[in-house]
């Protein structure tokens, strides 16, 4: 079983090219052997069923606050150790897309963190 039916998530449509944001609202299965990895209240990046990344911080927008600070840290090292460099590079290639830019924007766990949250700002529901 996929971990969006173990953990009912709910989805915030396509963020990228070829990646949806979701968020797990719980876990259905708990004796799952998979059934940790996405925790409730997380949000993921999915490219077909499983997520290919987890963040274990809230995406938030740039307020300059400690919490800012934490979170931009806590999703650049969920990116860092995500499947492979492969699905690393994707997902920067796809960000791109969508205007992140290198030179001008920094680190990619703040920009992504920040667009997130943005993102989430507008973003409804897709049942």
């Amino acid at each position: 079983m996929c971990l969006q039916c173990l953990t009912k998530c709910v989805s915030y449509g396509q963020v990228f090219p070829g990646y949806a944001l979701a968020r797990a609202t719980k876990t259905d299965y708990p004796d799952h052997p998979d059934s940790s990895s996405w925790q409730k209240d997380q949000y993921a990046l999915i490219e077909c069923n499983d997520p290919t990344f987890i963040f274990n911080s809230n995406p938030l927008k740039d307020d300059g606050s400690e919490a800012y600070w934490e979170a931009g840290r806590q999703f650049d090292e969920d990116i860092m150790s995500g499947p492979d460099a492969r699905a690393v590079h994707k997902l920067i290639e796809a960000a791109r897309a969508e205007g992140y830019n290198p030179d001008e924007d920094g680190i990619f766990g703040f920009w992504l963190s920040e667009y997130l949250a943005k993102y989430l700002e507008t973003a409804k529901i897709i049942e």
